[in-house]
């Protein structure tokens, strides 16, 4: 499982590091809302960073880390759509367990799809490219192949009419 920190607070963030990698989790620090996508879940240290990770990686599971004591955070995170809301006095080990159930949580709910096929065309959108199945042609990342294009039917998309 892929779990991304980023809480501020440079202790904890390194204790829940250690306990996770330990715990055989794959594990990185970054920005939360940038980098969402790419993880099984995303450990936040305020109410606002869950709200901006919700809004805009609805899908995201989400665990908030709040001060010792701050029982209005963690009722707020837990509003505001985290998964969970845990208290910095924790013990770690029952925060690597909490971040364990998030994933196996997460893992319930269908990904969406990262191949789409609309009115003929095929959207990859790890390759960032747009096919046309009325045109026999490869694409290359960026382009569609479209009738109208240049020499081998490659349009850019930003080029393209035909909206999808």
């Amino acid at each position: 499982m892929r779990v991304l920190i980023d809480v501020a607070n440079g202790r904890i963030s390194e204790e829940l590091l250690a306990i996770l990698v330990r715990a055989g989790y794959t594990v990185e620090r970054g920005t939360a809302h940038v980098a969402a996508k790419r993880f099984d879940v995303v450990v936040v240290g305020s109410v606002d960073a869950a709200e901006r990770l919700r809004r805009d990686h609805a899908a995201a599971s989400v665990i908030v880390f709040t001060r010792t004591g701050d029982v209005e955070a963690r009722i707020c995170a837990l509003e505001a759509g985290a998964q969970d809301a845990v208290d910095a006095g924790f013990p770690m080990s029952q925060i690597a367990a909490r971040v364990g159930a998030a994933g196996r949580r997460a893992a319930l709910v269908p990904r969406p799809p990262e191949r789409i096929e609309i009115d003929g065309c095929t959207i990859d959108l790890p390759r960032s490219s747009l096919e046309d199945s009325a045109v026999a042609s490869s694409t290359s990342p960026l382009h569609r192949a479209g009738p109208a294009g240049p020499a081998h039917g490659l349009v850019p998309i930003a080029e393209t009419s035909r909206s999808v």
